[in-house]
């Protein structure tokens, strides 16, 4: 059940507090004994009283009749810190998620990956706090937070995801009775000009990637490389996002159109994706006619007796999330071993070949609606973070909107 009202309003579970819960007229009592009284400290009982005021003097005599010294610990006894509770709570989603996916390497699911960010950039900061005191801790969960920006040189929204998973974490400790708070974080502040443009491959890096992955798949033998050079060109010939977007398009999302005099058209439908579940439509878009002609009739020759149901890429690997791991790890190997990595101090990543599509299309001409509906994305996503890090080359911008000014001077004279 969960907690509707707490009186007084600032009071921690270490002082005498009443609360309402879901499903129940009364009012409960609720104040911290000790460690040796149950698994979270703290007594609660109903008082047994549907008003406030009545309910608040009967706490307060239930709390002066209580014994508190029978329970008292010795003082050598340290109090757990609010770390232990954050480990309970994700070794829990781990266990679930090895209880769910028992043939599934538990180490790259989103739990492990959250536990092990804790460890090494959050828990320092609540290692020494009562985590009772609402005040100690929302000025640790501050500190920390100003700590990723200044120190960890973060950018905002990976600040902001830290900040969400602390909030989840207090309300989850909140729903086991270990607090009855949830601290309200505080977001470092951010001037405009401190969010670091996202960055894009030019035509000739991303064909660098895949000649060393052609390499690769004749040294080592191992075809994953081969395939992956295909992943990589699908990429850059259509807005997809990389991962599971991309990963677990099937053969039956795909459609061949070659009715066309001058083009074969290959298009590629998706009934579930981050943004037309919520507009409950279908996220269709088509491929550059370089992958239709060059790499799809390879991708096709690989494997010939392909079902409707089959995987597009790797069909062969059944974990999806292991897979995209490795090509998320092995790209970024291929980019440091090339020098590729970092571009105006900026780290790339396999989502950027997404920004290389827009900036590419977006200077062949193609408007920004038809851009956000093929990038299955917003204008205002497309403006604010995909085409930001184009606005910096001002002679890409240049071209774009006086696209016409050459042949207006030849006119001329």
């Amino acid at each position: 059940m969960k907690i509707l009202e707490v009186y007084p309003k600032d009071k921690t579970a270490d002082t005498l507090c009443i609360f309402k819960r879901t499903k129940s007229k009364y009012w409960y009592v609720r104040f911290y004994v000790s460690k040796s009284f149950n698994k979270s400290g703290l007594f609660h009982q109903s008082t047994k009283c549907t008003e406030k005021r009545k309910a608040w003097q009967r706490a307060k005599e239930i709390h002066r009749h209580f014994d508190i010294s029978k329970y008292e610990m010795p003082t050598t006894v340290v109090r757990d810190n609010f770390n232990s509770i954050v480990y309970k709570i994700y070794d829990k989603e781990i266990e679930d998620y090895k209880q769910s996916y028992p043939d599934r390497n538990y180490k790259n699911c989103k739990w492990w990956e959250k536990k092990n960010r804790w460890k090494a950039k959050v828990a320092s900061f609540f290692e020494d706090v009562n985590y009772r005191n609402k005040q100690l801790v929302t000025i640790a969960g501050n500190d920390c937070l100003l700590m990723l920006k200044s120190k960890h040189k973060l950018e905002e929204k990976t600040i902001a995801k830290y900040k969400t998973d602390m909030t989840s974490l207090f309300k989850s400790a909140v729903d086991l009775d270990y607090i009855t708070f949830v601290p309200n974080f505080k977001m470092p502040e951010f001037d405009e000009y401190e969010e670091k443009p996202k960055e894009w491959f030019r035509y000739h890096e991303i064909n660098k990637v895949i000649e060393h992955l052609k390499e690769l798949t004749v040294t080592t033998r191992d075809l994953f490389y081969d395939e992956m050079s295909d992943y990589i060109n699908f990429l850059r010939s259509s807005p997809f996002r990389p991962g599971k977007e991309t990963s677990n398009i099937r053969f039956k999302h795909m459609t061949i159109n070659d009715t066309e005099i001058d083009r074969v058209i290959v298009n590629i439908m998706l009934p579930k994706t981050k943004v037309s579940k919520k507009k409950k439509k279908v996220h269709w878009n088509s491929c550059h006619p370089d992958f239709t002609i060059d790499v799809l009739p390879r991708m096709i020759k690989r494997y010939p007796d392909m079902l409707a149901d089959d995987y597009l890429f790797f069909p062969d690997i059944k974990n999806r999330d292991a897979l995209d791991q490795r090509i998320r790890k092995t790209f970024k190997r291929i980019l440091i071993k090339l020098g590729l990595y970092l571009y105006n101090g900026v780290p790339r990543t396999l989502y950027n070949i997404r920004h290389s599509v827009f900036i590419t299309l977006s200077n062949a001409g193609a408007s920004l609606d038809d851009l956000a509906r093929a990038g299955n994305t917003s204008i205002e996503m497309l403006v604010g973070s995909y085409m930001k890090s184009q606005e910096k080359d001002g002679l890409a911008l240049n071209k774009r909107i006086f696209k016409n000014i050459k042949d207006r001077k030849i006119q001329q004279k």
